[in-house]
């Protein structure tokens, strides 16, 4: 058997495996990546954002929340973490009347893995890079003195390439909330709810043709936020398949043109901060989240940045 052919092997076998077993506490199976969210703002509060969502990084956490945006969006994140991985998300937002329409990419790599032949000498080097796609809307389907329901939908493209090998599938996401207006104490409450990687899946180009199914997803979200002062709370509970319920909550607390924020992402801490500076014809906002891995509690940093026109 060749060399190079021998690496193949090992690598198409990896696949109907890696993604079957990937770590339990990463969402398992396919397009486990999600688990790492997107956003520095809603990852500072626990990735706690499905009846929050009114960024740039709503269309990944609840479409129905791009209804929020009055304005164009556009936000960029990186986040630095380690064993040179890395996870990037892009997205932009454009609101037309009666509805908000976004597009966005969000990436999870790892770069410089070592590819050996049989003796272990190396050979190379490549690269495994997973990839979302989504395309939305969210719009107001009631408008009323003191409460409003929104809806949205998003179309989902994942693409997995992993040495000469790459997986792909689409899936849906189904998302509404409901915001009700309050005098006193409370200037708002809401509630909402999303259904991600409606019937979503990977299939290999490997001879077998592979196919691995990923996890539907369902987040139930509440949120209130304060009149006397600036302070918002929030709570999701979060239903992976094949994963036990997850508890996300976050408080952020604006002060002019900074926002300080803390969360828990089920039994970790999440920390962060914002400062947004409003210009003549542009709003610019950097958000900062700081949290752990999952599995090995390596400090994770998020950064992003974001444009309203």
């Amino acid at each position: 058997m060749k060399t190079r052919s021998f690496v193949s092997v090992l690598i198409a076998f990896s696949l109907s495996v890696q993604l079957s077993v990937a770590g339990e506490e990463q969402g398992g199976r396919a397009a486990s990546f999600l688990q790492w969210g997107a956003g520095s703002k809603a990852i500072a509060l626990g990735k706690t954002f499905t009846g929050i969502a009114d960024d740039g990084a709503a269309l990944l956490w609840n479409p129905a929340g791009v209804s929020q945006l009055k304005k164009s969006e556009l936000l960029l994140m990186h986040a630095i973490v380690f064993e040179d991985r890395q996870v990037n998300f892009a997205a932009m937002a454009y609101p037309l009347p009666g509805i908000s329409l976004s597009a966005a990419w969000m990436q999870f790599g790892v770069t410089n893995i070592q590819e050996r032949d049989t003796q272990g000498q190396l050979i190379g080097q490549f690269n495994d890079a997973e990839n979302l796609f989504l395309l939305g809307a969210g719009m107001n389907v009631v408008e009323q003195a003191g409460f409003t329901i929104r809806a949205g939908l998003a179309g989902r493209y994942f693409y997995h390439s992993l040495y000469t090998y790459h997986g792909s599938g689409f899936g849906l996401d189904v998302g509404g909330m409901f915001d009700y207006g309050l005098k006193g104490v409370m200037k708002r409450v809401g509630i909402s709810a999303v259904v991600q990687n409606i019937g979503a899946s990977l299939k290999w180009n490997t001879e077998s043709s592979h196919q691995d199914a990923v996890p539907l997803c369902t987040r139930l979200g509440a949120v209130a936020e304060m009149s006397i002062i600036p302070l918002l709370l929030a709570a999701d509970l979060e239903k992976n398949q094949d994963q036990d319920m997850r508890i996300h909550a976050g408080a952020q607390y604006t002060w002019q043109i900074l926002s300080l924020r803390i969360g828990l992402n089920n039994d970790k801490l999440t920390a962060g901060a914002g400062v947004t500076v409003n210009l003549d014809v542009v709003e610019i906002g950097v958000d900062y989240a700081y949290t752990t891995d999952e599995i090995s509690d390596s400090a994770l940093h998020f950064f992003s940045l974001r444009g309203r026109f």
